[in-house]
């Protein structure tokens, strides 16, 4: 029996020649037709749809933005599938790979279009989800593990992931300085994702608006340097999180600084390092509850 021999993955038709399948990603997954690949993929691009639910929900947005002609601007989803204004890739245990492309758009870059699609021979093949929204908070749930262009979220970095300007060039030379290792920088950017959408979760809609997060930057240094509290607890992976509180007043207002960070031990160094991994301001009295927790420490950090 000859070994060339193939079949659709979806509807097992068999294919005498390897270049009558389609395909849409880099795996071995070959298929017959264009519907035999929808058809196969549905299930994926439903789990995508029910994502954006739950993240529209956690946002507290509406389950649409926009009208539907934007999603039949042709133009527009060529810029979003072609130039994107940044790209993010992650890849499974199965070693699915997926890709999240993000273009800022509009009069003002008040809108954001994002699709998750896979690759083929090193470009842009099956879209599995799109989506357009004006809000920067639900842009952020999207923006998972590693960019395209090299430019890691840093965890150096006020929490980056709220704001519109999300370049990472400083954080990438503050994580070379410390010569931070790839699979150690992508666990961490998979645990700032957790306890960002943990926070989303707990934060009131009365509480500090998340787009004025950026006004607030100057204040973390100084919760680090000299805070009011410390708390030291291991959370759910093991790892051990130095929670730093320190209260401060702006606009006649009393709130919480509060910063979250990994304690780790790098071969490089003698000395354990801190990296945030979770940094905002408060005035929610619940939720510095929720986050004074743990071993009370004293001391200050050192800088």
């Amino acid at each position: 029996m000859s070994k060339k021999v193939y079949f659709c993955t979806n509807c097992r038709k068999r294919i005498d020649k390897v270049q009558n399948l389609l395909f849409v990603e880099e795996s071995k997954r070959g298929f017959c037709s264009e519907n035999c690949i929808v058809e196969f993929f549905s299930p994926y691009m439903e789990v995508f749809d029910h994502e954006e639910l739950e993240f529209r929900h956690m946002a507290g947005l509406e389950s649409s933005e926009v009208g539907v002609e934007i999603f039949q601007d042709r133009d527009l989803f060529d810029r979003v599938l072609y130039s994107p204004t940044e790209i993010w890739y992650e890849k499974n245990e199965i070693q699915e790979e997926y890709y999240t492309h993000i273009l800022n758009f509009g009069d003002n870059n008040e809108l954001y279009y994002i699709i998750i699609c896979s690759y083929f021979e090193g470009e842009p093949s099956f879209v599995f989800f799109k989506s357009v929204t004006r809000s920067v908070n639900l842009v952020n749930m999207y923006r998972k593990l590693k960019r395209m262009d090299d430019k890691i979220i840093s965890s150096e970095t006020n929490l980056e992931s709220f704001s519109e300007e999300v370049d990472g060039e400083e954080g990438d030379e503050a994580l070379e300085e410390i010569n931070l290792p790839a699979e150690l920088v992508e666990d961490l950017e998979l645990k700032k994702s957790e306890y960002l959408a943990d926070f989303i979760e707990r934060r009131k809609d009365d509480d500090i608006e998340i787009e004025k997060f950026l006004e607030y930057d100057q204040y973390l240094n100084l919760t680090l340097e000299d805070p009011d509290e410390e708390y030291l607890q291991k959370d759910d992976s093991g790892d051990e999180i130095m929670t730093f509180i320190k209260s401060f007043q702006m606009n006649g207002k009393s709130f919480f600084y509060i910063a979250c960070c990994v304690k780790l031990t790098l071969n490089s160094m003698t000395e354990k390092v801190m990296i945030p991994v979770l940094t905002f301001p408060s005035m929610d009295s619940d939720l510095y509850k929720f986050y004074a927790v743990g071993e009370k420490k004293n001391g200050k950090l050192k800088s």
